[in-house]
């Protein structure tokens, strides 16, 4: 295997990488929405640790 190939082939595979970890970030993200307290608690932390 050449070297080009080789680095193509590793810049691939961590993009296809990447590209995974933030389809299932966006699927938690998502699937959150059907658990509403849990949205209700994130809103009430991110509104306590603001000061408003």
């Amino acid at each position: 295997m050449s070297q080009s190939a080789s680095m193509t082939s590793t810049l691939t595979r961590k993009k296809i990488a990447l590209y995974a970890v933030v389809v299932i970030l966006l699927l938690l993200v998502f699937a959150l929405y059907f658990i509403p307290e849990v949205v209700i608690g994130l809103a009430e932390q991110a509104w306590a640790l603001c000061g408003w």
